[in-house]
């Protein structure tokens, strides 16, 4: 199932290790805080940027890489590779 950003399962982890005073840097990644057009479940994810290619993009911007900094192959085992 897909999640919220905020206010999803990431949050709730966030606010538990804060709970135990853990500082950790955490990036949630979920579907955003918007309207999301109807369509296909496929269509859906693709808007949100909820595919492989999305996750990529989002690690590599938290990265200071941007989008190219990680290349994807799906036919990879693991798809990802720096």
């Amino acid at each position: 199932e897909e999640n919220m950003a905020q206010g999803g399962a990431g949050s709730g982890v966030n606010e538990c290790l804060a709970a135990d005073g853990i500082a950790a840097r955490v990036a949630n990644y979920g579907l955003p805080d918007r309207h999301i057009q109807h369509g296909s479940q496929q269509d859906m994810l693709e808007e949100a940027r909820l595919t492989a290619a999305g996750l990529l993009e989002f690690i590599a911007a938290r990265q200071g890489g941007g989008a190219a900094a990680l290349m994807f192959d799906p036919g990879r085992a693991g798809g990802a590779h720096v």
